[in-house]
Formats: structure tokens, C-alpha cells, sequence
């Protein structure tokens, strides 16, 4: 065993980083944090973590935070320093200060990747392993680093270096993985962490103890202490007063006196009071207030004889959860649109409303990555309440709706003024892309401030008769597209792109219609594989020369996902979208429903299907969105004789989970890749950081469906006003159905039925 291993079990306490009102560092409360730690029996102190804000200190701060916790703790307790850097050189740097300060052992997160992946995982703490002689804690806190690590690669990790044996596991819910980590490799020491809320389910399921920043230490040390000792009845007595007391304050706030302060009402007396004064600010952050889990953690907790009941707004009973890790049979409480608490269900706190999920999966709400509900446009086609109703009655909590509009969201006076438009029609979020093209480079910033959550541009030419819907969008040329690509990277967004080469499709129309050809199979003619391969490859390599974070939308072909493989193997950001029409349908669709299924790109060939399906279950494709492009009979039907005349497009808000599902139910892929694919990989392009997965803080956005019931694609019954023009998706079986759809704890569809509000739906953007 690493020598210092040992000692990392009982209770760490994480320190809070002190500052004074003007964002200074105080040091001179340091010396007060850790005398009260210290005398609240803890086995352990670690800085310099997510709670005490390392990545807003400068490394001199750094340095100071570290000499002065040694100087204060004078040997009493063993300290842990953070380390965690997104570059490993910079990792390895703290690492080697802590360890020549006196650290008795570091912690680590993985890095933030724009693509997360095992092998670079494992170079960076093999990196810091080979640096320092100290343990490394292993920090598995997927919702602040945004890298979910499998209880397998853990185990790999720690059994590849003996440095690497500890891991501080954060990923919610915490014990089954506790669970699979100790089966995979015995020699692990696991601590809990989360505010101590799983506590005594972690120490049941084999942890060590907890590392964690509970303002109430000395509550902690009597757990873990009564439950090692042989008391679980004394452990669970004390664990579950001080849940329920804590958690019925959460919505309050408070702050610590600083060291030279005069204790504030409600505070503990001196000399417990600590110096936890205001957090550095960012960019949409008070820099006088700051907020945790347990927020008012410098009031006493009540006696038993006074305990608060807390109620919460709803609880998700008797279901099972799919998280990053899998499924776990837990239940889950929400409280003022956030998940409060993800734990067994008769440890779930009382609630108004309670939602028997028996039988049924819940899974994150599905983002849908590709939505185009053009409004405001042609209202008959869709507006954004038709639309958002229908992601609603699909399962989808949030979409991300494309900039096409009248007029077109290519500037930040126009994205506002759309949010404005739609916000008070919208049943679920949304967040909203800014076009980026020639035509509107010096207004792209703009949109990024205004709240973009990417950027988009269609490497085609304007369609005639739409101008107004396409200012700002469209870059054939690729002197124009790279001069946008490097506006968007500054921003730090995405920038999607319709990838179809604009002379290839010329020079194919101009031969198609002077053949005369206007039948259904023109258009797959009109558009073959090479035109988007062609237009992919360009701008793929203009990317790399921007620098820029690219995403290929509606990626029809397997080529397509292959160049992305390649580019992505020579550190050039690029993420994949495709879409069910590409995976579920065929060219022989397009012959068949004709005008119906012409969508652009066309669809493609079986064999191309199948290929595509096979980068989908390799992990190769990031994200699933529906295209959904809402048109009208009229502009469909009347064109059965000259495809060149119809409107490209298809609905398909409310057919994109229940396909998706019928894949799982298939085989073709499993409960939790369909979940990355629909909505975790989505969050993590887009930086909605409270998006995408089932944990304590994030948006209380589910879905629960039911993976086993068999049924038929209804259009008819479609909440879409562009339901007639569905005509590839109606008849066809499915296996899995939608039950309910909450956004933000709030029940928008159930059973069948709308029971959402409009105007409950807001924007979305990405986090800084």
C-alpha cells in the first residue's frame, strides 16, 4: 500500500478558500477555518477543491491558501490539496508545491477534454503519479468536471498505479457505484462525499468515510465513528436528524463571520465561528453571496424534540433511475424546479405531489440538439407553443431551436426580440442559435453575449424566395466560412454546420433538369454521399485553422462520422449529430412517400444505414437530434411529379424518443448510450451545466417511459400542427412509450395529455 493511505478513511473536512468583501484573500481567517475543523474531531482537512473555489485563486493565492493551512494545523490533522488543473503540466505543477509545502496527499479531477475519453484520462493522472511521491485522490465528480469514469476504468486506474487507490466518489447516486468499485478492485478506498447526504448508504455499501464539505464536521465524525464502532442505530438516528434539519434550510443563505468579526445572529459562538465571508464572483454571480447544498450550516441543528418536517414540492417513487453509472432503483425528490435529494425511497422526504413511477425508467429530458419551429414564420406550419407542445408530448425538455425565422436570428437585437416573442408560448426551455456567415461577422460577438447557445451556417447558397430567413446563415464559399469560424471561436461556442457542397449540387441540378429527371429518387440523386462528404472534409480543415469547436449537423452518411473519427485522433474538436430519419429510414421511404421524405441531406442507402448504426453503438455519433422542419400538405402533396418543387423537411418532435427507445429495445444500443445520445452528451457540447443528467442541483427535467409496451406511431394524435406532412413516420411499430414529461419539476405531459402552462419554458445558454 502507498504509504499515507491509511490515514485517508473517517471524515475530511473540505475547507471553504476565505475572502474579504473587496474578492481579496483573508488570510488571517485561515488560521480560524482550521482551528474549528480541527476541533470537530475530523480525521483530515482538504483545500483548494471545488467548495474552496481553487480555479478562481491565482497560483500566488494558491501558494497561500497551502503554507497557511499547514502553518495552522501545525501536524494536528493530515491535509489534502487540490490540484486539479484542465492542462497536466499545470496539474503536475500544484502537485509538486503541495508536496514540497507538506501535503500529506493531493486531489485530482480529470480533466476538462472537449471530447472525454479513458486513455487521456489515464495519461494525466499517471502524469501527476510519476511527478509526486504522495496519494492521489481520485476525484469522480462528473457534474463539476464533466467527465463520467466507469467504475471499471477506476478500477483499472488504481490498479495500474498504487498512488491512484483512492477515489473521493461524487457521482449521484453514490453507493451501487461504491458497490462495483470495491467488487472490481477490493484494494480501493472509497470516500463519500455530496454534502454527506448518502452518508450512511455509502458507509453501508463499503466506503471508508467521507470527504466533503458539510458545515457541521463534527455531526459527520459521530456517523461515521458510532457506524464503525457497531452503532448503525446510533449512526442512522444522528444522520437522519441532521438530513432533514439541514435540507429543510436549503433555500436560505448565510455566510460565516469572518475572523476579526463579532459573531452574527444564529452563529455558532466563539471560537467555532469561522471565516467563510463572500466567494469570488463571476460572471453571473453576486460577489457578496454564496450558496451549498446545506446553505445555513452556521446554525445549530434543532433537537429532536423541534425537528422540522421538510416538504418538497414531489417525489418520484417506486422507479428506476438511469444515471452516468446505470440504472439504480432510487427515488427522486424536487423542490423549486431542482433535484434535492436522489436516494431510497423510504428515506425520500415528504412532498405535496407523489409520483408513482412503478414499473417505469426515468431518464434525463431529452435536449433535442436540431429544432426548427421557425417562429415567427408561416404560423400554420408551427409556431413555438405547437412546437414546444409537441417536444413536451415527446419527451423532450429542452430544444435548441435553429436560427431560420422572419426575419432570421443574425444579430443580438434579433435574438432578443424572438425570445421575447416565444418565450411566453414555450412549454418547454429552449435555447436559441445565432447564424454565422459572411454577411453578419461584426455582429456575431453580439449574439454570444446575448445568449446564443451556438452558432449556425449552411454551406449552401440562399434559397430563392427565403432571403429574409437566411441572412446571416448561409457560407458557401469557404473564404467567407473561415472568416465566421474564427468570430464563433473567439466566443468559445459551437459552431453547427449544414455541410452539402454548393458546386456539386449546381452542377447536379443543372444535369438532373435538363434530363428531365423530377421523380422522388432525384433528389438522393441530386444530393449523393459525395456532396456532404465533400463539404465536411472543408469544414473540418477550416476549423482547424479557426480553432474553432465544430459540430456536423444531420450527418446522413458513415463517411461523414469516419472524417470526424480521423479529425478528432488529430485534436481538432469536432462532434457528430445525426438523426432518426437517417437511422430508421431508407431511400426506399423516399420512393415511397415521395415529396414527404425529401429532407436534406437525402436519405440514404440501406448498407449506408447500417454503417451509420455501427458508428452509433462504436460511440462514434454524439448526439441524436429530430431535424424536426414542420411544412404544410400543400407545399408536399402537389409535387409528387417534380421533387425539385417540394419544401425539404420532415416532423419529428414527437417520433425521435420512442424511436430511439425501440433501438434499445432492439438491441442496437443500450438504455444509457440512447440517454448520452439524447441528452448527457448534449448538456456537455453546450455547457448547459444543469441539463442532461439525474443528479442532486441539477434541473429537476425528466422522462419516464416505459421500455416494455408495445405500440403504433399515431400522427394523427400529433401535437405538431405540421402532423399531415408526417407521413414516414405514421403506421410505423414502436417498442417503448412516453409516460410523462416534467420540466423543471413541473408535470408539462402525462398520459397522453398537454398539462403544462405556456410560458413555463425559458431560455437556455451556455454556462461560462
Amino acid at each position: 500500500m502507498m504509504q499515507g493511505i491509511e490515514r485517508l478513511k473517517g471524515v475530511w473536512n473540505i475547507v471553504p478558500t476565505p475572502f474579504q468583501e473587496n474578492g481579496d484573500l483573508d488570510e488571517a481567517s485561515i488560521a480560524t477555518l482550521v482551528d474549528f475543523v480541527v476541533g470537530c474531531g475530523v480525521d483530515g482537512m482538504t483545500i483548494l477543491g471545488v467548495m474552496g473555489e481553487a480555479a478562481k485563486l491565482s497560483d500566488a493565492e494558491r501558494s497561500a491558501v497551502i503554507a497557511a493551512t499547514l502553518a495552522a494545523a501545525e501536524g494536528r490533522v493530515p491535509v489534502c490539496v487540490g490540484v486539479t488543473h484542465a492542462a497536466t503540466d499545470r496539474a503536475v505543477a500544484y502537485a509538486r508545491e503541495a508536496q514540497a509545502l507538506g501535503a500529506h496527499s493531493v486531489m485530482l479531477a480529470p480533466p476538462a477534454l472537449s471530447r472525454p475519453n479513458d486513455a487521456a484520462v489515464r495519461r494525466h493522472y499517471f502524469a501527476v503519479a510519476e511527478a509526486v511521491d504522495l496519494p492521489i485522490v481520485v476525484q469522480d465528480h462528473p457534474a463539476s468536471s464533466g467527465v463520467w469514469m466507469s467504475a471499471e476504468f477506476l478500477a483499472s486506474l488504481a490498479g495500474e498505479s498504487t498512488k491512484c487507490r483512492v477515489v473521493k466518489l461524487e457521482e449521484e447516486p453514490s453507493p451501487p457505484k461504491i458497490r462495483r468499485l470495491l467488487a472490481a478492485n477490493p484494494e480501493l478506498t472509497v470516500l463519500g462525499g455530496l454534502g454527506g447526504i448518502m452518508l450512511l448508504e455509502e458507509l453501508r455499501a463499503g466506503a471508508a468515510g467521507t470527504m466533503t464539505g458539510f458545515g457541521f464536521p463534527e455531526i459527520l465524525v459521530d456517523i461515521v465513528r458510532r457506524f464503525f464502532a457497531g452503532d448503525q442505530d446510533g449512526a442512522r438516528e444522528v444522520f437522519y436528524r441532521a438530513t432533514r434539519s439541514s435540507a429543510s434550510r436549503t433555500s436560505r443563505s448565510s455566510t460565516f463571520p469572518s475572523a476579526s468579526s463579532s459573531t452574527s445572529a444564529g452563529a455558532r459562538s466563539p471560537p467555532r465561528a469561522c471565516g467563510r465571508p463572500a466567494a469570488r464572483s463571476t460572471r453571473a454571480r453576486s460577489p457578496t453571496s454564496t450558496t451549498c447544498w446545506f446553505d445555513s450550516i452556521c446554525q445549530p441543528p434543532p433537537g429532536p424534540e423541534r425537528l422540522p418536517a421538510m416538504e418538497v414540492e414531489l417525489v418520484v417513487v417506486g422507479g428506476t433511475v438511469v444515471t452516468p453509472s446505470g440504472p439504480q432503483r432510487v427515488g427522486i425528490a424536487m423542490d423549486q424546479g431542482r433535484i434535492v435529494a436522489i436516494t431510497l425511497d423510504e428515506a425520500l422526504p415528504p412532498a405535496r405531489e407523489r409520483f408513482d413511477a412503478t414499473g417505469l425508467h426515468v431518464i434525463p429530458g431529452v435536449i433535442d440538439t436540431h429544432t426548427h419551429a421557425r417562429d415567427p414564420s408561416v404560423d400554420a406550419r408551427e409556431d413555438f407553443g405547437s412546437a414546444t407542445a409537441a417536444a413536451a408530448a415527446g419527451g423532450i425538455t429542452t430544444i435548441l431551436e435553429m436560427p431560420i425565422s422572419t426575419p432570421s436570428v443574425h444579430s443580438a437585437d434579433v435574438l432578443r426580440a424572438r425570445v421575447a416573442a416565444v418565450q411566453p408560448k414555450a412549454y418547454v426551455d429552449f435555447g436559441l442559435y445565432g447564424g454565422a456567415a459572411g454577411d453578419n461577422l461584426d455582429r456575431i460577438a453580439g449574439l454570444a453575449e446575448a445568449g446564443a447557445v451556438g452558432f449556425k451556417t449552411f454551406r449552401t447558397p440562399l434559397p430563392a424566395g427565403r432571403e429574409n430567413e437566411f441572412i446571416g446563415l448561409c457560407a458557401p464559399e469557404a473564404a467567407d466560412y473561415l472568416r465566421a469560424l474564427e468570430r464563433v471561436a473567439v466566443t468559445g461556442l459551437v459552431a453547427a454546420v449544414h455541410a452539402e457542397d454548393a458546386g456539386m449540387l449546381a452542377r447536379n441540378q443543372a444535369a438532373l433538369q435538363g434530363a428531365g429527371d423530377r421523380g422522388p429518387l432525384s433528389h438522393a440523386r441530386w444530393r449523393p454521399p459525395v456532396v456532404e462528404t465533400t463539404s465536411a472534409a472543408e469544414s473540418i480543415g477550416l476549423a482547424r485553422e479557426a480553432i474553432a469547436r465544430l459540430q456536423l449537423a444531420h450527418c446522413s452518411t458513415p463517411d461523414v462520422v469516419a472524417l470526424a473519427v480521423d479529425a478528432r485522433a488529430d485534436g481538432i474538436v469536432v462532434t457528430v449529430e445525426t438523426c432518426p430519419h437517417y437511422l430508421f429510414l431508407t431511400q426506399a421511404d423516399l420512393e415511397r412517400h415521395g415529396p414527404y421524405a425529401k429532407i436534406n441531406p437525402p436519405l440514404r442507402s440501406s448498407e449506408d444505414v447500417e454503417r451509420l448504426w455501427a458508428h452509433v453503438a462504436a460511440g462514434d455519433v454524439d448526439v441524436i437530434g429530430s431535424d424536426h422542419s414542420p411544412f404544410l400538405v400543400e407545399e408536399k402533396e402537389p409535387f409528387w411529379g417534380d421533387m425539385w418543387r417540394a419544401l425539404p423537411g420532415a416532423p419529428g418532435l414527437e417520433s425521435l424518443l420512442p424511436l430511439m427507445l425501440s433501438a434499445v429495445a432492439d438491441g442496437r444500443i443500450t438504455l444509457e448510450r440512447m440517454v448520452a445520445l439524447t441528452s448527457g452528451n448534449a448538456a456537455r457540447i453546450f455547457a448547459l451545466r444543469d441539463k442532461g443528467a439525474i443528479r442532486v442541483g441539477a434541473d429537476a427535467d425528466l422522462t419516464l417511459v416505459d421500455l416494455v409496451r408495445p405500440g403504433v406511431i399515431d400522427t394523427s394524435r400529433w401535437l405538431t400542427r405540421s402532423r399531415g406532412t408526417a407521413r414516414v413516420w405514421d403506421g410505423k411499430p414502436v417498442r417503448g412509450a412516453i409516460v410523462a414529461t416534467l420540466v423543471r419539476g413541473r408535470t408539462v405531459f402525462r398520459d397522453g395529455m398537454l398539462r403544462g402552462a405556456p410560458g413555463w419554458g425559458r431560455l437556455v445558454s451556455p454556462a461560462a
